[in-house]
């Protein structure tokens, strides 16, 4: 029926107010998250062979990587990792909406792009993705101080977004 669900059990609580040598429990665990991810996608065979797929997934195969093994591991590891991130989010505003992560839709895909762009190859990697979600938190954030209507924060989001991709894929194509 669309109402809201509060969360008070004390995980909630802990991770809403908690702190560990004066940080905050979610930025501890954004911090290892990144770095487990970073690891495996850097270091590991498994990061090369997703860069692997995602250059070209025929060549990926004809090298003998099983590509849809690795494309299935990618979506669980997202589902798993959207899966944390609402955990961490009941807990930060102490409940649950039906509707209540659609706001962070944009800054999702806004972070990614920024992720993407700042890769001298051009590819999504994680500590771009990291770098975009900061700057889509200080954007969200300065806009909500500034008293901005959500509309054109979305506007400007999205206008973000498409000036983004743009020049991403004109590097791509090597015009520029």
């Amino acid at each position: 029926k669309g109402t809201y669900v509060a969360a008070n059990a004390p995980v909630f609580i802990f991770l809403r107010d908690g702190t560990l040598a004066g940080i905050p429990v979610v930025v501890l665990i954004l911090l290892g998250i990144f770095l487990l991810y970073l690891y495996f996608v850097e270091f590991t065979r498994y990061g090369t062979y997703l860069y692997a797929i995602g250059g070209n997934p025929q060549a990926a195969i004809n090298a003998g990587i099983k590509v849809s093994l690795y494309k299935y591991s990618t979506f669980i590891i997202a589902g798993i990792s959207s899966a944390i991130a609402a955990f961490l989010l009941i807990g930060r505003i102490g409940g649950a909406t039906p509707h209540g992560a659609e706001l962070s839709l944009m800054d999702a895909f806004l972070a990614n792009c920024i992720g993407q762009s700042v890769s001298k190859q051009r590819v999504y990697n994680v500590f771009g993705t990291l770098v975009g979600a900061v700057f889509a938190g200080i954007l969200s954030n300065g806009f909500t101080l500034l008293n901005i209507d959500a509309f054109q924060v979305y506007l400007i989001k999205g206008g973000i977004i498409i000036l983004i991709v743009s020049v991403s894929s004109v590097f791509k194509r090597g015009v520029i």
